[in-house]
């Protein structure tokens, strides 16, 4: 009889674990969804305006030198790239 309840005991403990573990996951993959969308979100606000203050100015990049590049610079903001 004892060896029976320990068991249960046992059972219960261990179920109360894995669902403590289960909401200490889903806590931190949220906080890392809340993280990653604030920077993208500040990211996207900051390459948008180094885009449209720079608007009718011609780029340097370091391997074309000076010259209007606005096109690729949207495409590559939409992608999410930039060489900034």
């Amino acid at each position: 009889m004892q060896i029976a309840k320990m068991l249960y005991l046992n059972e219960i403990f261990m179920e109360s674990i894995s669902i403590w573990m289960r909401s200490v996951k889903l806590q931190i993959n949220i906080s890392i969804t809340i993280t990653f969308t604030k920077y993208c979100q500040q990211y996207n606000i900051i390459n948008q305006k180094l885009i449209n203050s720079s608007e009718d100015m011609d780029y340097f990049h370091p391997e074309k030198g000076y010259e209007d590049m606005k096109e690729e610079h949207h495409c590559q903001y939409k992608e999410g790239f930039s060489w900034y």
